[in-house]
């Protein structure tokens, strides 16, 4: 008999487990999502060609406390019709302080796909690392962003150079 009742409680429970969840859950993490516009200088010294460009990118994330992490896409132009296209992760670690002007650290690990003047295209695992900033607009939603990062393949380690650019973004940043 009490398994019986067990059984009618439990579509109950899920329900409502279903309907307090996103509340719960809404009053600790917060969605974040940003776009910003780029202009990429290409830093390679062992290439014959560099250049520079413009690109973007676009990611959406989650914001605990201090730390903000989440996936992302960008496309940076690297002079001529070469482009490296981005697909990966960022993690952004806030300095500590009540200011409305928020200081942080972005890090980043993306396959990073290059489409050179010439040859064939290539593809390799890296990073990117470098600082920003975050200056509210009116909304408390509503940001500016701004950040320098320092873009590197891993694939060539064991050599001075790889695939390396760099990036300095502004865009629009989302806390809905």
């Amino acid at each position: 008999m009490r398994r019986d009742a067990a059984r009618r409680m439990l579509p109950l429970v899920v329900l409502l487990c279903a309907v307090t969840a996103p509340l719960t859950l809404r009053a600790q993490v917060q969605f974040v999502a940003h776009g910003l516009g780029s202009v990429s200088v290409d830093v390679d010294d062992q290439d014959a060609t560099s250049g520079a460009g413009f690109g973007f990118m676009a990611g959406a994330g989650i914001r605990l406390r201090n730390l903000e992490f989440g996936g992302e896409y960008g496309q940076h132009g690297l002079g001529d019709d070469r482009k490296a296209k981005q697909y990966g992760g960022w993690i952004r670690v806030f300095a500590t302080g009540q200011g409305r002007v928020r200081l942080y650290l972005v890090a980043g690990i993306a396959d990073y796909r290059y489409s050179p003047a010439s040859g064939s295209r290539s593809h390799s695992v890296g990073g990117s690392v470098g600082p920003g900033v975050i200056i509210p607009l009116g909304s408390p939603r509503t940001s500016l962003l701004l950040e320098a990062r320092f873009h590197s393949g891993f694939d060539r380690l064991g050599v001075i150079s790889s695939q390396e650019f760099l990036s300095v973004s502004a865009g629009v940043r989302l806390a809905p």
